[in-house]
């Protein structure tokens, strides 16, 4: 489906929905959708959106397979809030989402 919506002059992607970053073969996914090339020959811009948790130990090999960018997403700023919805206190997300961020910059991202 991306090489046809890359041939219709589509070059930015984003991967999203759930959690991508658990879905097996993400690495090589992006690696295939980093071969692909918009009509002008440039690279596609590749980002994904993540609530950062397996960020810390993929942000190396996602950088090395294309990606550009990513988006550290947080189901909620209240930290009540956050707990209900996610079942973990937000001092412990948040302290793993700096971590996965620290890890993309440290690669170039």
């Amino acid at each position: 489906m991306a090489r046809i919506f890359v041939g219709l002059g589509i070059n930015k992607i984003r991967l999203t929905g759930g959690e991508p970053l658990l879905r097996n073969g993400v690495i090589d996914f992006v690696h295939q959708l980093s071969q692909l090339r918009a009509d002008d020959g440039k690279d596609l811009d590749l980002a994904i959106t993540t609530n950062g948790h397996l960020l810390s130990d993929m942000a190396k090999p996602l950088k090395a397979a294309g990606l550009n960018r990513i988006t550290v997403s947080m189901d909620a700023v209240d930290p009540d809030r956050f707990a209900r919805i996610t079942r973990v206190p937000m001092d412990t997300t948040t302290c793993w989402q700096a971590s996965a961020l620290r890890a993309w910059r440290g690669c170039g991202g």
